[in-house]
């Protein structure tokens, strides 16, 4: 009995492996998956789980993502550095700004010293409060086609000028 343990246990090591190894190349599905026949073992391991929601975030299933993350946080709401930071954005680029307040705040807590990640929650809690503080005022703004000779039928994205200011290129 306790030597299947031991090969449960390393069978389970391998796979956080092969997950870490294809997180790192890029195959999120494939590290899904095998974080999934791991969590399979161990279903209220918060680290896990959290890594599966890093994947989906990473996929930008920013929803998928959200769910992992807070299930995560429901089991060990310290359970990575990362945890609180990625859950705030997908509160922010949900709209829930309010939520993502907390967790940019909790974030900034569970990081301590490490001042490039305190650094960076700064930088979205930052956007948070001013897309906050734009939605409390907003502008009246009137959005018109410019019609044929700037619009056409196609996907007219991000326009520059040129440096004399005479010519738009997109």
């Amino acid at each position: 009995l306790q030597a299947q343990n031991i090969i449960d246990k390393s069978a389970d090591e391998i796979k956080l492996f092969n997950a870490t190894q294809a997180v790192n190349s890029g195959d999120y599905v494939k590290a899904i998956n095998l974080y999934k026949e791991v969590l399979a073992n161990r279903p209220k391991d918060a680290v896990i789980i959290f890594h599966i929601g890093n994947c989906y975030y990473n996929m930008k299933e920013f929803d998928k993502a959200k769910i992992q993350f807070e299930s995560s946080k429901e089991i060990n709401d310290k359970a990575t550095g990362d945890l609180r930071l990625l859950l705030g954005r997908c509160y922010q680029l949900n709209g829930k700004l309010d939520d993502a307040l907390i967790e940019f705040a909790a974030a900034k807590k569970n990081n301590g010293t490490n001042v490039s990640k305190l650094k960076e929650i700064d930088y979205y809690f930052s956007q948070c409060q001013t897309a906050k503080s734009l939605m409390a005022n907003p502008k009246p703004i009137t959005i018109k086609n410019a019609g044929a000779t700037i619009n056409s039928n196609l996907d007219d994205k991000r326009p520059t000028l040129t440096a004399d200011m005479k010519t738009i290129v997109f």
